[in-house]
């Protein structure tokens, strides 16, 4: 995995919550995320762009990141816990990690893998509907490592942010 160069965190969180989000979900999270997110809660990357191939229209498309945090002090519509809920659109065994700035979320696929340390990372578009009318489902990483690798600073932002 890339080393990663953070533009924005909440800094770091004790663990402990991590593993309650953990038991609250039933799925298990990958070992390099745990420890990304734990080091540097609600992270925004510098490098948040990444690629992958729409299924709805062929294309390939590009979303960025930002994570989730599980810590006090995060804003609301940043706190993981509260942003797994996603009424009937939603997929069972789609775990959101973070979003998208138009909105889509980013997420590890455990579908038929529960016991899966190392899920794939989709996104789910919040305005495509698959064909059960649920978020469309669309395949980026086979893992969050091979996700962080994949990442890369958006056109034109050639200034290193530090805070």
């Amino acid at each position: 995995m890339k080393e990663i160069a953070i533009y924005r965190d909440n800094g770091s969180v004790d663990p402990r919550l991590i593993n309650e989000f953990e038991q609250m979900t039933g799925y298990r999270l990958p070992k390099t995320y745990r420890e990304l997110l734990a080091a540097h809660d609600a992270l925004w990357p510098e490098r948040r762009v990444f690629n992958f191939i729409d299924r709805s229209s062929g294309e390939p498309v590009n979303r960025d990141v930002t994570f989730y945090g599980f810590g006090e002090g995060v804003f609301e519509d940043e706190q993981i816990c509260l942003m797994q809920e996603h009424d009937v659109y939603g997929h069972e065994g789609v775990v959101t990690i973070g979003c998208a700035a138009n909105g889509d979320y980013i997420g590890f696929d455990y579908r038929g893998k529960l016991d899966d340390a190392e899920p794939a990372v989709v996104v789910m578009f919040h305005d495509v509907a698959d064909t059960e009318g649920k978020m469309l489902v669309n395949f980026v990483a086979s893992t969050f490592d091979a996700f962080i690798d994949i990442l890369y600073k958006p056109a034109g932002d050639d200034a290193e942010h530090h805070d």
